[in-house]
């Protein structure tokens, strides 16, 4: 790393040219220009005390001598140094060349100060102590914060061979504690300093997300970027104070996540990290299903989804669902009796499930609709003990809308169907069509309507279910490139709403209990003067359908001896108020925020797009829910097999804890036992060869990245303060030679 330091004197310094004597201003100056010669001739004719003060001098900018030799990489004048005058070298200044070393990258340098007794000996002691001796300093007169260590800057400056260095000397950077933590460790640093803890947190974190300290510290540098990324992310919203910096350091884990991916070459090194990845998180990270955006987006992660596919003509991509659709009833009885033959594994891919489940909702809409047009208004007149035919298709289409859900948390786990917000919008819908059937059947014995009849119930849960059965839509809409976004942003926009929702809410209470207290003596006479009348005049007085009259008190009232004048006028005025704080304000702070997240979508249109896209893929990847509607309603011999499961694995588990306390003698035949441990054997050897295939392809995939890192940092400094380096080579070999 190369930086161009300037030699702008601060009057912050403590030091002017005055106070700095001649010959140690010929020293510092020498030192600077790299006349080895100078240094050698001025060290050696002095006596030990006038060594001593030259090599501790420092200059204006408070600078030792070493120091500026590190600054302006003369590598001669350090070594010579350290060699033969190096036992007059203090930790503190050696310290600060170290740190001044892996800042700018001299890496030749950084070894030889790293050979040094001095530091070597005060390197350990540090090292059993940690940074409490730096940390609980007043004064700190070192240009690097004192809790950062050597190894955390190479980290924070991605200096791949220099932290390659300190982690063969063994030296590592401990995780930090979590922000609630109450040991006396952490008691004691926030008693001393909270901001300095703080900061502490930070510099640790961000070490730690360096991908370069990630891609050499980890065996699957993957995951461990996304358990990072949780973990900052759930920080950012804790510690409010630096949630920028967190949020950034996030996204600078996933950002490499998605560079790692970007490094594969071909689809059998994406397919065998996507899947490793995959399998690594079902085993016990469930809660990182929300993955990056942009890795997920990568275009290395996409091209192999549906081969084929894509190249086919639009009429095409419509007629073969339909023909799909219209040939399910064989194909479905060839997957009941054999779902793991060659037609049951083609069923049960990703695509075919999409185009079936897809085609077979949008013929359950359509019967809906039907349903709802044609319905005999006749009919409704009557009550018959028998629920009607179409009410007997919603049930079983609630049936056949449920069975997915139910088989993919068979698969997934009790929780993971509640996890997505497809998932639950289904069980809502279904719940609600449900408790619409119930009600229906539960009717059959009433003879009296009233205003809160079953039938009405039913009919109200009804058309509010159908709002939800069409709005599912929505969730289909990410698989077309122009819809997609549209979609998102509409999502987006609902999350503005809720939240401008509370401040809308004080605003509207305000309003409505001034509004309340200024009309309640008048009744129902007065569009204030109940609670309903109150609330529905000021609601439909937004969309501009109130009167301006309303805040008016009728005749009826000013007949009586009284004209309210003064009340009819504060009203008014206090109605004008509403109708500018509320229509103009309030409604056009709303526009502007739903702009805001329009804009914010449309500028990251295609990663926002294809990140909902793979969600949408992702949720068809899992197992269960392969046969549409109105198939699924016959139980397959799987969910028998589920079933048995289910009941007898806690038998087997009983009666064999049972076995192992009554004895310990075999009562297997060797055969069995034998047959056991090959199998045993055998899956462990297939996972052994899976995962060091996975090994080997990481090992790969992080070398081209850290070659490509190296590559980047030296073309970015390519021309920065490289002129300076090459004076100064001058400089050292004129006065060398």
């Amino acid at each position: 790393m190369r930086r161009r330091t300037s030699s702008t004197v601060l009057s912050a310094f403590s030091r002017t040219l005055q106070d700095i004597p001649e010959d140690e201003q010929t020293f510092i100056k020498a030192t600077e220009l790299g006349d080895l010669g100078t240094i050698r001739f001025a060290l050696e004719a002095s006596d030990e005390q006038k060594a001593g003060r030259l090599i501790n001098c420092i200059d204006v900018k408070d600078r030792t001598i070493l120091e500026i030799a590190t600054e302006n990489e003369h590598l001669e004048i350090v070594e010579f140094i350290i060699d033969h005058w190096g036992r007059m070298l203090s930790y503190e200044s050696l310290n600060e060349c170290v740190m001044l070393a892996i800042s700018k990258g001299y890496i030749r340098i950084l070894s030889n100060l790293l050979k040094h007794p001095v530091y070597q000996r005060n390197r350990g002691t540090l090292n059993r102590l940690g940074t409490i001796t730096n940390y609980y300093q007043r004064i700190n007169h070192s240009k690097f914060d004192q809790d950062v260590t050597p190894l955390m800057l190479a980290a924070h400056c991605n200096e791949v061979d220099i932290i390659r260095i300190f982690l063969e000397r063994g030296e590592t950077i401990k995780q930090p504690h979590v922000p609630s933590c109450q040991c006396n460790y952490c008691k004691n640093r926030r008693k001393f300093d909270p901001l300095k803890h703080s900061k502490s947190a930070i510099h640790t974190y961000r070490a730690l997300g360096s991908p370069a300290y990630i891609s050499l510290t980890s065996n699957d540098p993957i995951l461990t970027a996304f358990l990072l990324s949780e973990e900052l992310s759930q920080l950012a919203r804790t510690e409010k104070e630096f949630k920028k910096e967190y949020r950034e350091l996030s996204q600078q884990c996933k950002k490499y996540t998605s560079d790692l991916l970007d490094m594969c070459q071909n689809s059998k090194e994406v397919a065998l990290i996507l899947n490793q990845e995959a399998t690594s998180m079902e085993e016990g990270l469930n809660e990182l299903r929300p993955i990056s955006r942009r890795w997920a987006t990568r275009p290395t992660g996409h091209l192999s989804s549906f081969p084929g596919w894509r190249q086919l003509a639009f009429p095409v991509k419509i007629f073969i669902p339909l023909i799909l659709y219209i040939t399910c009833p064989v194909w479905a009885f060839i997957y009941w009796i054999a779902p793991t033959s060659r037609i049951g594994r083609v069923v049960s891919t990703p695509l075919v499930k999409f185009t079936t489940q897809t085609v077979a909702y949008f013929c359950f809409l359509a019967a809906l609709f039907l349903q709802s047009v044609f319905a005999d208004s006749d009919q409704a007149l009557l009550i018959d003990c028998d629920v009607p035919i179409q009410d007997n298709e919603e049930l079983a289409a609630c049936d056949r809308i449920f069975c997915p859900e139910y088989n993919k948390s068979c698969y997934g786990g009790c929780n993971y169907s509640h996890n997505t917000s497809g998932c639950r919008y289904d069980l809502r819908q279904t719940g609600i069509n449900f408790v619409d059937i119930f009600i229906l059947i539960l009717l059959a014995e009433r003879e009296v309507w009233r205003s809160f009849d079953p039938i009405f119930v039913s009919e109200a849960l009804f058309a509010f279910a159908n709002v939800l059965s069409f709005s599912r839509l929505s969730y289909i809409l990410p698989i077309n490139e122009f819809l997609g976004p549209l979609q998102i942003s509409l999502g987006r926009m609902i999350g503005d709403i809720v939240r401008f929702g509370a401040v809308f809410f004080v605003v509207f209470l305000a309003f409505f209990c001034s509004f309340l207290n200024l009309y309640w003596s008048l009744g129902e006479e007065s569009n204030f003067g109940t609670f309903f009348a109150t609330l529905l005049t000021l609601f439909w007085s937004l969309f501009g359908m109130a009167d301006q009259t309303d805040p008016n008190i009728k005749d009826e009232f000013k007949s009586r001896g009284n004209d309210y004048g003064f009340t009819s006028g504060v009203g008014t005025v206090m109605f004008a108020i509403y109708h500018i704080v509320m229509s103009l304000v309030m409604l056009n702070m709303l526009i502007a925020m739903m702009s805001n997240s329009f804009q914010e979508i449309e500028n990251e249109e295609d990663v926002e797009w294809k990140f909902a896209r793979a969600k949408l893929w992702m949720s068809y990847f899992e197992k269960g829910a392969t046969i549409p509607i109105p198939f699924n309603m016959v139980p397959s011999p799987k969910s028998f097999w589920r079933i048995y499961r289910w009941i007898a694995q806690p038998i087997e588990k009983h009666f064999c804890r049972r076995a192992e306390l009554h004895t310990r003698k075999p009562n297997f035949h060797l055969k069995e036992k034998r047959n056991e441990a090959l199998d045993i054997v055998t899956n462990n050897d297939i996972t052994r060869v899976e995962r060091r295939s996975h090994q080997n392809m990481m090992k790969a995939i992080v070398r081209r990245y850290l070659f490509q890192l190296q590559r980047s940092k030296e073309n970015d400094e390519v021309n920065e303060g490289e002129l300076d380096e090459i004076k100064n080579d001058i400089s050292s070999l004129r006065f060398n030679y």
